[in-house]
Protein backbone atom coordinates (compact mmCIF):
# COMPACT_ATOMS: atom_id res chain seq x y z
CA UNK A 1 0.00 0.00 0.00
CA UNK A 2 0.90 3.45 -0.67
CA UNK A 3 0.50 6.74 1.09
CA UNK A 4 -0.41 10.47 -0.40
CA UNK A 5 -1.16 13.43 0.61
CA UNK A 6 -4.84 14.17 0.74
CA UNK A 7 -5.97 17.29 -1.12
CA UNK A 8 -6.24 20.24 0.36
CA UNK A 9 -3.29 19.59 2.93
CA UNK A 10 -0.70 22.27 2.95
CA UNK A 11 2.50 21.86 3.85
CA UNK A 12 5.89 24.42 3.81
CA UNK A 13 9.31 23.75 4.94
CA UNK A 14 10.49 25.83 7.68
CA UNK A 15 14.32 24.99 8.32
CA UNK A 16 15.00 20.97 8.82
CA UNK A 17 11.13 21.31 10.12
CA UNK A 18 8.16 21.05 8.11
CA UNK A 19 4.77 22.52 9.39
CA UNK A 20 1.30 21.19 7.76
CA UNK A 21 -2.17 22.29 8.09
CA UNK A 22 -4.99 20.24 6.92
CA UNK A 23 -7.44 21.11 4.46
CA UNK A 24 -9.85 22.62 6.84
CA UNK A 25 -7.94 24.57 8.67
CA UNK A 26 -8.25 22.81 11.95
CA UNK A 27 -4.84 21.36 12.93
CA UNK A 28 -1.51 22.52 12.22
CA UNK A 29 1.51 19.80 13.13
CA UNK A 30 5.29 20.57 12.99
CA UNK A 31 6.92 17.57 11.78
CA UNK A 32 10.13 16.85 12.63
CA UNK A 33 13.44 16.56 10.68
CA UNK A 34 12.74 12.96 10.17
CA UNK A 35 9.10 13.16 9.61
CA UNK A 36 9.89 15.75 7.51
CA UNK A 37 12.12 13.58 5.28
CA UNK A 38 8.79 10.97 5.35
CA UNK A 39 6.99 13.46 4.15
CA UNK A 40 8.87 14.96 1.43
CA UNK A 41 8.77 11.21 -0.29
CA UNK A 42 5.04 11.07 0.13
CA UNK A 43 3.02 9.51 -2.36
CA UNK A 44 5.36 6.55 -1.36
CA UNK A 45 4.87 3.01 0.40
CA UNK A 46 5.96 2.27 4.29
CA UNK A 47 9.15 0.75 2.90
CA UNK A 48 10.41 3.39 0.75
CA UNK A 49 10.11 5.62 3.74
CA UNK A 50 12.50 3.51 5.73
CA UNK A 51 14.72 2.80 3.04
CA UNK A 52 15.52 6.47 2.74
CA UNK A 53 15.93 6.78 6.56
CA UNK A 54 18.21 3.91 6.51
CA UNK A 55 20.74 6.23 4.01
CA UNK A 56 20.26 8.70 6.71
CA UNK A 57 20.27 7.05 9.78
CA UNK A 58 22.77 3.31 9.13
CA UNK A 59 22.96 2.63 12.92
CA UNK A 60 19.56 2.20 13.48
CA UNK A 61 18.05 -1.58 13.16
CA UNK A 62 15.62 -1.46 10.15
CA UNK A 63 13.29 -3.10 12.79
CA UNK A 64 12.79 0.11 14.93
CA UNK A 65 12.95 2.10 11.25
CA UNK A 66 9.76 0.03 10.44
CA UNK A 67 7.88 0.42 13.62
CA UNK A 68 8.71 3.71 13.85
CA UNK A 69 7.66 4.71 9.97
CA UNK A 70 4.35 2.83 10.65
CA UNK A 71 3.42 4.69 13.47
CA UNK A 72 3.63 7.85 12.30
CA UNK A 73 2.20 7.15 9.00
CA UNK A 74 -0.72 5.93 11.38
CA UNK A 75 -0.63 9.20 12.78
CA UNK A 76 -0.78 11.48 9.71
CA UNK A 77 -3.83 8.90 8.47
CA UNK A 78 -5.38 9.61 12.01
CA UNK A 79 -5.25 13.57 11.65
CA UNK A 80 -6.80 12.73 8.18
CA UNK A 81 -3.20 14.49 6.42
CA UNK A 82 -2.37 10.82 4.83
CA UNK A 83 -4.29 8.41 3.21
CA UNK A 84 -3.55 4.77 2.27
CA UNK A 85 -4.09 4.11 -1.25
CA UNK A 86 -3.81 0.79 -3.13
CA UNK A 87 -0.75 1.26 -5.82
CA UNK A 88 -2.76 -1.45 -8.26
CA UNK A 89 -5.34 1.15 -9.05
Amino acid sequence: MQFARIDGVISERSGERVVVLDGEGAALITLSPVGAIVWELLPCDAERAVEALGEQFPDVPRAVLRDDVRAFLDELVANSLIIEIDAAG
